[in-house]
């Protein structure tokens, strides 16, 4: 063996030959790079991929529903080898995710495995935060259902995220939420959903008074409720709440006022189902705020179902000086009338508006004149007025985005938006630099405008215009 091919080598491979050190180097090879990195780097790995295990999923499922792969992706790092094993339960927050999936089918054997699932992850996470999916709970009486909020009812300060889902048609709910009763700290964001089986009125009793949830969550910043009579009580520190979705029906107009006076930095608002005065039949009087709730960072508010009716009966209830974005369905003939008022108040910052599922007459117009600094309008699933276009031509200089998506007009509509369209093209034109040109002017199958139409208002947008677009229809294609 020439000493050339030894240097630098290990003197015990040299002495024991050529076939230790082809030993050495196969070795070597085998082993994997990650575990030659020190624990707690190899622990950081570990919480990334079991954050984020698989990139491919639908972003909804990863967002709400009980993911199988991140429930898995601590034991399966942990079962690799023992130096993965050591680093992985060295590194509480590996344990973080606690996901149990729906278990109306599941046999005795594994309802067993799973409360052995729960336990070991919430003695492995130690004091660390917790992520906590609840999926398809279709009997709130299960034993298995109970004994497993229980495990994590007595970890409640250690919430960071919360997601349950009930079932369709699920009752007697009250069992289930009284686990959350009680202190929450951590909590960052919480979602309880519940569709709707049949009528999305379907009765839902609030209870009186209502129960402490989730008391003490200085730190929640994202709430949604869907179809659950979950709220917070007057006085609930809400100063890190960021955006509020109450798509309820029958909630008291009290909650309302309080979760909103508790969340001053509140900036997304929804709205949805219908809204009552009061859970124990009080006065219209004693359900209006004392004063104006003024909110400075709502920037965006969905008023769905009845909900438009309930800021209609109280206009001056709200006070949103920085909305931009406002999306109202129309539930009853004059909603839109009789929001006026409110819209008015908006109409220094709101900058895009959505009406959808209603009927717009020429009487309703007059609420749309004072929003001059609008900029995109869209209507879906609406029936317009053909006035609808000659209003636009002159109370909105500023507009430069409409859609059409399922609207119906009367028969001369067609030649209205043509007109609104060429008006719009030529301001420039004229020297007023006032009136913003349409950059797009969205029309579905759906909406009964012409092809020869459509067809004009593509040629009269396209890209030579100035950089100007029109979204194609399938007919224009």
């Amino acid at each position: 063996m020439s000493q050339a091919w030894t240097a630098g080598k290990p003197s015990a491979l040299t002495t024991n030959g050529h076939g230790n050190y082809v030993a050495y180097i196969n070795g070597h090879q085998r082993r994997n790079a990650l575990s030659a990195l020190p624990e707690e780097l190899l622990g950081h790995i570990f919480c990334m991929h079991v954050y984020d295990p698989d990139p491919f999923l639908p972003a909804e499922w990863t967002a709400i529903e009980f993911n199988p792969i991140r429930a898995r992706a601590p034991f399966s790092v942990a079962a690799v080898c023992r130096s993965w094993r050591a680093a992985a339960l060295s590194t509480p927050q590996v344990w973080h995710y606690v996901g149990v999936p729906a278990i109306r089918h599941l046999p005795v054997k594994a309802r067993n495995a799973l409360l052995r699932y729960v336990d070991t992850i919430l003695h492995r996470s130690c004091d660390k935060g917790l992520v906590v999916t609840v999926g398809q709970i279709y009997d709130p009486e299960d034993p298995t259902v109970l004994a497993i909020l229980d495990r994590l009812s007595r970890h409640m300060t250690r919430w960071r995220k919360l997601t349950l889902i009930f079932a369709e048609g699920t009752t007697s709910l009250s069992r289930v939420l009284d686990f959350f009763r009680g202190p929450a700290p951590r909590l960052e964001m919480f979602r309880l959903v519940q569709p709707p089986k049949f009528d999305p009125l379907s009765d839902l009793t609030w209870p009186t008074p209502l129960p402490d949830y989730f008391t003490g969550c200085i730190n929640l910043k994202e709430s949604l409720v869907l179809n659950v009579p979950v709220a917070f009580n007057a006085g609930t520190d809400l100063r890190a709440l960021r955006h509020l979705v109450v798509l309820a029906p029958n909630i008291p107009c009290t909650l309302l006022w309080s979760m909103f006076r508790s969340a001053p930095l509140l900036e997304q608002l929804w709205l949805k189902y219908n809204v009552t005065n009061s859970s124990d039949g009080g006065s219209v009087r004693e359900m209006k705020p004392p004063s104006a709730i003024r909110l400075d960072n709502v920037h965006d508010l969905g008023l769905f179902y009845e909900s438009p009716c309930t800021i209609a009966q109280y206009p001056d209830a709200l006070d949103l000086p920085k909305l931009r974005t406002m999306t109202t369905e129309l539930p009853v003939a004059n909603t839109l009338r009789s929001l006026a008022v409110f819209l008015e108040r908006c109409s220094d910052s709101l900058e895009k508006l959505t009406l959808q599922y209603g009927i717009i007459d020429a009487n309703d117009l007059q609420s749309l004149r004072p929003l001059r600094r609008l900029e995109s309008l869209y209507f879906n699933a609406c029936s317009v007025p053909v006035l609808l276009f000659d209003m636009l031509r002159d109370a909105m200089p500023m507009l430069a985005h409409v859609s059409l998506a399922r609207v119906s007009i009367e028969p001369e509509g067609s030649d209205a938006v043509l007109e609104l369209v060429r008006f719009k093209n030529t301001c420039d034109g004229t020297g007023d630099r006032k009136v913003k040109r349409f950059r797009t002017f969205d029309i579905d199958e759906q909406t009964n405008v012409s092809s020869d139409v459509k067809a004009e208002i593509a040629r009269l947008l396209r890209p030579p215009c100035g950089g100007i677009h029109v979204l194609y229809t399938k007919e224009l294609r």
